[in-house]
This record gives C-alpha cells, structure tokens and sequence, in this order.
C-alpha cells in the first residue's frame, strides 16, 4: 500500500462530465475551482464500462466490481413480490460498497444521492439516498420526503428543510443558463421548468453534502450530483456548434445551458473543496462522458435506456493528496479503479474479487498494494440493511417466473405483467451486454437467445447475439441470426453487413466480403463500425484499406482505444514496429482493461528488443485474459532466450499444461445444500385453535404430500380442486386458486382460521400478520427440487422459458434462509421443518411429530398411509454446472510510459 495515507477523502461524482466540454472552459479560465484540482494532482480520462447505464456504473465505482457481479441491472427492477415494478434500490445490490468496507474498519462515512442508494443503508455515519430531492408534489403540499431517505432518523427535519423546490426558483437563477430566457413562450416551451428542475435538485444535494461535512463527523465524504448528465440530455443539441436539426431561434436561445451547468458545479466544488480542507484527498470522476461534437446523434433510438446513444465512453478523472503527483495526466483509468484506489488511501488491503486496480501511476511513490481474498467473507457491522431486505431483483423475478411457468402462483395482472416483463428482459438484456464486456460469451448467450426467441423484430437482441455467436467460433448459427435479422428489419443494417463481410471472408468470399464492406462503409460517421471494417480488411490483407478505416474513425472519435488498437495491428503487419508500439501504447492508456493492446505493445517492442518491457507488457495481457495463449509463448521465449529467467519460463509453461486438465470443481456440478437450521419447533404460550395452519416449502418439496397426510388425519384443508391432479402430482395438488394471488389479495385469508392451506415459500412472507399461524416447512434437497421441477416444465409444453439453473438454486437458497431467520422468529407463529425424505422413508414418525406439533387431535397412522414411497421421484442431482471463462484481475502495474 502506500506510504502516504489519506486521514479523510472526499469522493465528488459528476455523472457525464466530459473533457471535451470541460478544456475550452478551462482554457477560457471559467473553471477556477477545477483547474486548481487540476493543477494541484493528477487528471486525465476515465474509460466507462458496457453497458452505460448510470445506476450499473456508480454502483461499479463504489464496489469495484462489474454488474454481473454487484446486482445492479438498470434503472428499474422488479419489486421482491414480482407484482411490480420500482427504481433500481440499493437493496438489490449484492457486494460491499466502499462505505461498507470503511464502516467495518471503524471509519464513518457521509453519502449523499448516490446512485442508487435508497433506502439509506444504516452506515456509522450519514446517508441521503437518491429519492432524497425528487419532486413528487407541489410545494403548497408539504412536499413529503419518501420514507427511509435519510439515516440516521435524528437529521430527517434538517435534510427535509434544506431541499430546493423547483417552484421557488426565480427568473435570477435561471437567467446565468438562459440569458436570452425573455424569448421564451412559457405556454408552449416547457424546457425552462424542466431546467429549474435540475438545478433545485442539484441545489438540493449541495445543501445535503455541505451541511454534512460542516456537522457530522467523517472519515469518507461521497457526494453524487446527476446534473450535468440531465443538462446534456436535454440542452445539448443546442450546445455550439450548431446542429443541422436545431432551428437558430432554439439554438440562440439555449446554447448556454450546458456550459452553465459546468460553471454552476465549479461554484459548488469550490465550496466542497474549502469545506474539505488542503490536507484531504480528493477524487472527482464521473461514469462516462457526452458527446458534444459531430458525434451527436441526430435520432435517439426507440428503446428503453436508448439516451444512452448520447454518451461518450471516456468519462473525467482528477486526484488529489498525500502522495499524489501534482499537475501531471495519468492514463488506463477505469471506473472499476476508484473503490481499490481509495482503499489504498485508507492503508487498507484491495479485495481479489475485485475488478479494478489501485491507480498507481497517480502516487508519486512506488504503491505496494495489499490485498484480502474478498472483503465479503470478512465478518463485523459493515452498515448494510438486515438479509431481509437485500435481494437480487433479476434472480427473484426469474424464480418467482419459474414458479408461475408451473402453475405455484398467478401472474400480476394486465399491464402490471407487460411491464413486470419488460423490466426483467431489460435486466436480462443489460447483463448480457455486461456478460460480452467481460468475455463470458457462454454466460452471454443463453440470456441473448432467450431474448431474441421472444421478441425477434428487436434489432439489438440479433445484434448482439450474432456478436456473441461470432466470438464463439459457431458461425453458422451467427449468419442465420444476421440474415434473419435483416430479414425483419426491411432494411440494410451498417453492423450487420461489417458480420456478413466477416463470415464471407471466412468462406473465401473475397468479392462478397467487400461488397458488404463497401455497403457499410457507405453508411455513416460511426467509429465503431469503420473499426469492425478495418478488422476485416485486415483479415484480407488489404492493410492500407485498413489503415484507411481506422484513421477514419479516430477522426470521428479521437479517443477511441480500438481504432489505435487497429492501427497498432496495422503498423505491426507493416513491421513499423515504433508506429506499431505508440499506437499500441496510446490504446492501453485510454482503456486500460485491453488485453488486446498489451499484447500487440508487447509484440512491438520485443521486435525493437525492449525485452523487459515487452514481458511486462504480456504478463499485464495474461493477467486480464489467461486464454492468451500467443502471448504466453511470447513470454516463455523472451525469459529464456533473452533475460535468463528460467523459473518464469517454467511457471509459464506449467500454466499450458494446468488448461490442459480441467479442475476437478469444473468437472462436477456443486450443490447448494442448506445448512443452517433452527430448533424444529418453537412453541408459543398461547395456542390459538383456530389458526391457520401453512403447510409451505419450495414447489416440488412435498407441500402436496403434507396437505394429503394433513386430510387424511382428519384436518379440514382449504383446497377448491382447480388444479386437477396430473403426471406430476397424481393425487392432487390439494391447492387453493386464491392462495396464488396472495399478494394482490389477502382477504380471503380469514376462511382458513382452522384449517390448513398451502402457500409455497416466496408468499409465506406476505401473509397478514393479524392472525395466529401453525406453519409446516417441508424441507428438500435443493438439486432434487430443481431436477423435478425440469421434468415438470418439460411436461408442460406452454412453460418453456429462460432459467438459469445455477442461479435459481442461490435465489431458493436464500429464501429458505429468510424462512430460517424470520418467518420461525413471528412472536405469531410456531414453524416446524420437516424433511421430505424423512416424511418418505419413516412415514409414521413424520405423522406423529406433524400430530404432537398441532395438538395431537389427528390419527397419525391414517397420515402415514399418505406418504407413499411412489412420490420420492427425484433422489439425484440431476443439474450440471454452469462452464464460465474466468478471467484473473489485473496486475495494478504499468510500464515505464515514455515515447517508444
């Protein structure tokens, strides 16, 4: 770690803040505040990550992790129950966030609007979540503020009284973003209200931080404003140069707006840079940037998060001190750096299943990291809300689909369902992109196929599950896809044709391949696309066409890594190696996380004999794709042959040998067995005979068998007979149709005082609290359970959908767990749980402990009669393991970066 240790840091987020916007400011000098960051430490750009979506990115800087791996799939989600949908919450996220890790370590944190952070995690410290400044009424209504916005309760009046109402905006505050404001019709023109919008909420969180740091202890400051992000997507069309699209009235008149909201957050940073003190270490980022040049879209496409088209991939990045260098650019920066950085600052060790960096070149000593194997399996109070309340939004919506595929509970109703749906495709869809991004393209691919069968006149589910299909080398299956794609979309899709050239070019279609090209190529200013055509020219040999494409794009799009990349492959084939090396170089400084770049420097400059920067370049390719198996090679030959080191040979090669034997974990499936247990009953001292009694469990754990023991000993069942009996549960299922819609309606909940009813385990939580309960929790062997409820699906031929076996398991698991913790904690209740397998082979003690934990009014030996060994069906695990590529993290380190 480093010597220098920060005693407090503030982390400052400017979501879509842009160097390209922000240097002319600087350069004009209207930017006091940051140019003193600036010049005080170290500055340069910050690559975002796929897909970039605002509450997946900061969620990725504050935990360092990608969003496969953290939760956080979107801007919305489905609530717990499945019959709704809500904002993405923190309670879905599923990693540690810094202020978590710094709680556990006896530092206080302050956090204000992160995305998302609402409900307000319980942090020693103080947070204000994201719902804190949004405006839900007018300000003669009180202007209520949503509950569990503010912790700890004792500051909910103060926050509530420093937030900003649009309404009591003047014309004075508006005028320094829209001087010309008097030209507006106000009847007709509703941009000046959505302005004053932004700038109360942004006034709203400045307060909320201010005030904090003035009178709450802290050790960790992290503030979020989403301003400039909201000012760009709607003013940025207005912002010089003028596009074709904007008539001149409406660019006269709000050409400033943009440029104002960077002069407004300057005046705000100045005031948190005074409050903060010279001796706090600072840290302003933001998760991606803006295009504001020719790069502008003209249309926003027509799907959810399609505003996102507006962003730039490079985001702003600035530090400052103890240690930090002063007044110098660092480069390679990923918003996946940030929560290692900070540890770093804090003397703290970096977690392994991190995916980020500590951003070494910024200290001006050498850094020598620490690290932890995950700070998730260290125990202590890390201010995280009870397991109660976190959940995986995606994982629950897709189990609580599995449970309503067979038939366990009822659908939300009518537009609830389409847009329970679509939330959880969007989710799906988002993962997928994460999936690709971090080359897991067999984890990629299911999610995309499931999305593409359901709804294929979606472009980019074809897109990108054609990308997928490619990587993967099945390029039959890819040029059905793209064809079918066309197909449906009536015209010539530019990406699409670059996949067409690509596939003819395998089948030595030379002529056909540049006619797809050409047609791309034709097709507009995309950087992307002139990069995908210089990839195939190049396969072709054509290098100068190739050359031709990538200059074309870095003229579209200057800080564009691939389009370097491309050139550095160029000038490789053209053995001009030093060409070769800086474009390589300038690359892998504008994106760190590039394998692909690391390994072509390390090409160039072995050719130029730079044998000891050529191996650190392939050692920081293997760390970030171990697959790499040229790179590997190269390494091998250069410890032998050129810097006699022999043992580093020996370790590289034994790594061949290591691929060449799976792991004996990817050979066989693990099963998820459920461990914690409490006492098998707990009684309460007033027994109540007309409760309910819940006979619950997961579907496919013997609930139907319980009911039957349960009828036969003589106990009146709620049951309708809707649900005949089938294949599947030849003696019925003994369901009550009501029961399935438990969570919409819980009136009918009165009738079954005295009897019993089944109610599968993901709505036992939903029950009313006003009635006494026994309930029966039928235990099962997690593997059996999914091995039948495949069969069960398979039998119904109308159920067939997306299921991710692996992570259905953990979603049962954990809501077993709530069952455990919770459900046998209600001062309401007494809970016995019993296993099915015991039920099964001992029938008759099952029966008697059923009989004494009710009150011994049945005739255990008729209920024992019900348990025949015929149900037992699924004994053995019949799930196979999910293969991954898993890619080790990166070194931390860099090579000397000079000019080559």
């Amino acid at each position: 770690m480093g010597n220098d240790r920060a005693k407090k840091l503030l982390l400052i987020g400017w979501d879509a803040a842009d160097w390209k916007i922000i240097n002319p400011l600087l350069d004009a000098g209207k930017l006091p505040a940051l140019q003193g960051l600036v010049e005080n430490g170290v500055m340069g750009n910050i690559a975002t990550l796929d897909p970039p979506l605002s509450p997946m990115l900061w969620t990725s800087i504050a935990t360092g992790m990608h969003a496969h791996k953290h939760g956080i799939l979107g801007f919305t989600e489905t609530s717990p129950s499945g019959a709704g949908v809500r904002p993405a919450t923190v309670t879905s996220r599923k990693v540690k966030a810094i202020w978590n890790i710094l709680n556990q370590n006896g530092l206080r944190s302050n956090v204000v609007g992160w995305w998302p952070s609402h409900p307000a995690e319980p942090i020693g410290g103080a947070m204000v979540s994201n719902h804190y400044y949004r405006v839900r009424d007018r300000l003669h209504n009180l202007w209520p503020m949503p509950p569990h916005t503010v912790h700890p309760p004792r500051l909910e009046n103060i926050m509530r009284e420093l937030r900003v109402h649009p309404e009591e905006l003047t014309c004075a505050h508006l005028l320094p973003f829209v001087p010309q404001m008097d030209r507006v019709d106000q009847d007709r023109d509703r941009r000046l209200f959505s302005l004053a919008k932004i700038v109360a909420g942004c006034a709203s969180v400045h307060a909320a931080a201010t005030y904090l740091m003035e009178n709450e202890p802290w050790d960790f400051m992290a503030v979020y404003y989403d301003a400039i992000d909201h000012f760009c997507h709607g003013f940025i069309n207005y912002h010089p140069p003028k596009m074709e699209c904007v008539s001149q009235e409406d660019f006269d008149i709000y050409r400033e707006v943009v440029a104002g909201g960077y002069l407004f957050h300057d005046m705000m940073l100045d005031r948190l840079l005074a409050l903060a003190g010279p001796d706090t270490a600072v840290i302003l980022v933001s998760d991606h940037g803006f295009h504001s040049d020719a790069m502008r879209p003209d249309i926003i496409p027509d799907e959810p998060a399609g505003p996102a088209h507006q962003h730039r991939p490079y985001g702003v990045l600035c530090m400052k001190g103890p240690g930090v260098k002063k007044d110098e650019r660092i480069y390679g920066a990923t918003l996946l750096d940030i929560a290692p950085t900070i540890l770093n600052f804090f003397g703290l060790p970096v977690g392994k299943d991190m995916d980020g960096k500590i951003l070494a070149d910024a200290f001006s000593s050498p850094v020598r990291p620490e690290f932890i194997d995950s700070w998730e399996s260290v125990d202590g109070d890390a201010g995280l809300h009870p397991p109660d309340m976190r959940n995986d939004a995606l994982a629950d919506q897709e189990a609580l689909e599995q449970l309503v595929a067979l038939g366990y509970i009822d659908p939300p109703e009518g537009d609830v369902q389409k847009n329970v749906e679509k939330t959880s495709d969007e989710s799906r869809y988002n993962l997928a992109r994460v999936y690709l991004n971090v080359r897991r393209y067999d984890q990629a691919l299911p999610l995309l196929e499931y999305l593409y069968e359901k709804d294929p006149d979606q472009t980019r589910y074809g897109f990108y599950l054609a990308k997928c299909l490619e990587a993967l080398r099945r390029f039959d299956d890819c040029r059905r896809v793209v064809n079918d794609v066309i197909s449906r979309c009536g015209s010539e899709v530019p990406r699409l044709n670059v996949l067409r050239g690509s596939l003819s070019l395998l089948e030595k279609r030379y002529d056909k391949a540049l006619e797809y090209l050409l047609q791309a190529e034709n097709a507009g200013s995309d950087p992307v696309l002139h990069n995908q055509i210089g990839r195939v020219y190049g396969k072709m040999k054509l290098w100068q066409n190739a050359e031709r494409a990538f200059l074309t794009a870095i003229d579209i799009d200057p800080d564009n890594a691939d389009s370097h990349d491309g050139l550095a492959w160029v000038y490789l084939n053209r053995e001009q190696w030093e060409d070769a090396a800086e474009m390589a170089l300038t690359a892998a400084g504008l994106r760190f996380q590039f394998p692909r770049a690391h390994y072509h420097l390390g090409l160039a400059l072995k050719e130029m004999a730079y044998y000891e920067r050529a191996a650190e370049a392939f050692e920081i390719c293997l760390s970030m794709a171990s697959g790499v198996t040229d790179a590997r090679s190269k390494l091998i030959g250069l410890y032998e042959k050129h810097l006699n080191k022999p043992e580093r040979a020996e370790t590289h090669r034994k790594c061949f040998e290591n691929a060449a034997s799976p792991s004996d974990e990817s050979k066989n499936g693990r099963v998820l067995k459920i461990d914690k247990r409490p006492p098998i009953m707990r009684r309460a001292e007033n027994f109540d005979p007309e409760a309910v009694t819940v006979v619950s469990g997961l579907p496919r754990s013997g609930t139907s068998l319980m009911m039957q023991m349960l009828a036969c000993g003589g106990m009146s069942v709620l049951t309708d007979e809707v649900r005949k009996a089938d294949e599947d549960n030849p003696r019925g299922y003994y369901e009550y149709e009501k029961a399935k819609g438990l969570i919409a309606d819980d009136s009918w909940m009165g009738n079954a005082r005295g009897k019993a009813v089944k109610i599968v385990v993901p709505l036992l939580m939903r029950i009313p609290r006003k009635y006494n309960y026994r309930i029966i929790v039928m235990e099962r062997d997690l593997s059996q359970i999914l091995a039948s409820q495949r069969k069960m699906r398979e039998r119904k031929k109308d159920a067939a959908g997306f299921v991710d076996m692996d992570q259905l398991r953990k979603t049962y698991q954990r809501w077993m767990e709530e069952v455990y913790n919770h459900v046998a904690a209600w001062n309401n209740a007494r809970v016995l749980f019993l296993s099915y397998a015991d039920a099964v082979s001992d029938p008759m003690s099952a029966a008697e402990a059923v009989n004494d934990f009710l009150g011994g009014f049945l005739r255990p030996s008729q209920m024992a009669m019900a348990a025949v060994p015929e149900m037992y069906r699924q004994r053995q695990s019949e799930s196979t393991p999910n293969q991954r590529l898993d890619y080790p993290e990166a070194s931390g380190q860099w090579y000397p970066r000079r000019r080559v």
